[in-house]
C-alpha cells in the first residue's frame, strides 16, 4: 500500500474513533451497562537516524613522485540527521455500552437492551 494512502487510512481512522468517543463520552462507568474497553490506534512518529554520506574530494598533496605538489584524492565521510517515519500503538481508555446493550438520547447510561432476532423454523411433522 503506497504511503500516502496508508497516512491517509490512518488519519481516516483516527477521525472517526474521536468522532465515535465524542458521542459516546458522556458514559462514565458508574452508569449502568457501561463497560470499560482499552481501544489501540497507530500513531506516525517522525523518528532521526543517523546516515553516512561517503564522497572523494580534491586534493593539493605534498612530497609526490619528484614534484612538489601533486592533486590526488581522498575519501570524506559526512553525517547528516535523516528522518524515518515509524508507527507505534498507543493505547486509549474509552466507556461504551456493554454487549447487548445500547444508549439513545445521550442518556446516564446504557439503558435500553438489544433484541437479538432468532430464526423461528417451521415445526415439521411426519
Amino acid at each position: 500500500m503506497d504511503i500516502f494512502i496508508f497516512s491517509f487510512y490512518l488519519i481516516f481512522i483516527k477521525e472517526a474513533q474521536s468522532l465515535s468517543y465524542a458521542i459516546a463520552s458522556n458514559l462514565q462507568p458508574h452508569m449502568p451497562n457501561v463497560c470499560i474497553e482499552r481501544e489501540v490506534t497507530l500513531v506516525a512518529q517522525r523518528q532521526p537516524c543517523v546516515q553516512a554520506f561517503t564522497r572523494m574530494v580534491k586534493v593539493w598533496k605534498q612530497g609526490c613522485a619528484g614534484q612538489l605538489w601533486c592533486m590526488g584524492y581522498e575519501r570524506r565521510t559526512a553525517y547528516y540527521t535523516a528522518y524515518r517515519q515509524v508507527y507505534k500503538q498507543d493505547y486509549q481508555t474509552v466507556h461504551k455500552c456493554c454487549p447487548g446493550w445500547s444508549q439513545l438520547n445521550g442518556e446516564a447510561g446504557c439503558l435500553y437492551r438489544k433484541y437479538q432476532h432468532r430464526l423461528l423454523l417451521p415445526c415439521i411433522s411426519k
